[in-house]
């Protein structure tokens, strides 16, 4: 599903127009029914430790539409090192179409693996958060779960029920890099409504090693991909801008 902007939504995102946010990746998954691995994002910039014209690294059972193919561990990265003195917006829209246990997961990480459970080593996630198909399926029962140390360590089980029976929605991860030591946040929108904030943010005391950006789909879980966006701001007070841009609330650049 594409989710749409409210009119709410639209005016907010308009007061926020003249913020720098700067998209550093957009993919939309309009793509030609290939596989993902060495295409190019819709949009790719070297501001804020992106790479202009990087190309997905990613597992084969990932489409260019967003759809997971195969029931097994499936994973998609881009390369991003992160820079002091911004604010990161790591967004991704799915929909987990099975009632299973097994999740989407979004995150940053410091390696990449594409057939691993995003939690493993050695791709050191953190920060980084897991969304499942169905909170009853797990204990302690929790569709969302978010994560500010590598091998999920840090948990944080958010225990909602709004996605019921399978997830839906944007899930994002906000990476505050303008103070001494780096803080993280993590939000969730549901179509057509406003991000909500999962938990507390956390500020690290050892900030993480992150060479990349990515998503994966755990085991069985099936269901599709249909935007990921990295997005950089400059000051603290506009990392809204980066949400909405993330949520899809600000317009996004689409293949011709």
């Amino acid at each position: 599903m594409k989710y749409q902007s409210s009119y709410a939504a639209c005016v907010w995102a308009l007061t926020l127009a003249s913020l720098p946010a700067v998209t550093v990746y957009q993919e939309n998954f309009v793509g030609g029914n290939s596989t993902l691995q060495g295409q190019t994002p819709d949009t790719t910039s070297n501001f804020g430790g992106g790479t202009s014209g990087a190309t997905w690294t990613s597992s084969s059972n990932w489409s260019d539409t967003g759809v997971k193919s195969a029931n097994a561990d499936s994973n998609a990265f881009l390369p991003f090192t992160p820079q002091n003195g911004l604010v990161y917006t790591l967004s991704m829209g799915m929909d987990i179409t099975n009632v299973t246990n097994s999740y989407f997961a979004l995150g940053f990480t410091n390696a990449t693996n594409t057939g691993i459970p995003f939690a493993n080593a050695p791709l050191n996630a953190s920060p980084w958060g897991l969304l499942r198909g169905d909170q009853t399926l797990f204990s302690p029962a929790s569709e969302l779960v978010t994560f500010s140390g590598t091998n999920a360590t840090g948990r944080n089980d958010i225990p909602t029920s709004f996605l019921n029976p399978a997830g839906e929605g944007i899930f994002s991860i906000v990476l505050d890099t303008t103070s001494t030591f780096w803080k993280a946040s993590w939000f969730f929108t549901l179509p057509a409504s406003s991000p909500t904030q999962l938990g507390s943010t956390f500020t690290y005391t050892t900030n993480p090693t992150i060479s990349h950006v990515g998503f994966g789909g755990r085991g069985n879980a099936v269901g599709t991909v249909s935007s990921f966006s990295l997005v950089a701001v400059p000051e603290p007070t506009s990392a809204l801008a980066g949400i909405l841009l993330g949520a899809g609330l600000l317009r996004r650049k689409r293949r011709p």
